[in-house]
């Protein structure tokens, strides 16, 4: 199912690097769910590799970041987290993903240009998110 929201997130967004789902599993790990490779159009290998994440940062809302991101923070600890042919990150989009009053994951969408999203971008992946939000309660 996560799969196929990402393939509509990307119809509507276009986005060209990749989409990533993470569960929340610690106080500061996440486990990648689900992982869509848009520059090769397919899976990754990382799927079910656990990375460091500041969970804080995470619940602060949706946000447009450089792809780079700040050493320490999620989307450094993403960007570091990236297949060994992968082009440059440009800019990405993290969303926290909570339902029943408690952080469930996030979810992060990848471009390969600086300054690809936009607001509209933003609105999109926040009506995606109830969906991706039952996708990670059914992930065991």
């Amino acid at each position: 199912v996560v799969y196929r929201v990402f393939h509509q997130l990307r119809r509507l967004i276009d986005y060209d690097h990749g989409a990533t789902l993470i569960k929340r599993i610690g106080d500061s790990t996440g486990r990648v769910v689900a992982r869509q490779v848009a520059w090769t159009k397919g899976k990754s290998d990382f799927v079910g590799k656990v990375v460091a994440l500041d969970w804080r940062e995470v619940e602060t809302g949706i946000r447009v970041v450089p792809g780079t991101g700040s050493p320490g923070s999620t989307a450094g600890a993403l960007s570091a987290t990236r297949e060994a042919a992968s082009p440059p990150l440009g800019q990405a989009i993290f969303a926290p993903i909570a339902a029943g009053g408690g952080l469930l994951g996030c979810v992060e969408i990848a471009s390969k240009g600086p300054s690809f999203f936009t607001r509209q971008d933003e609105d999109l992946l926040a009506a995606f998110l109830p969906y991706l939000g039952w996708c990670l309660k059914e992930t065991k």
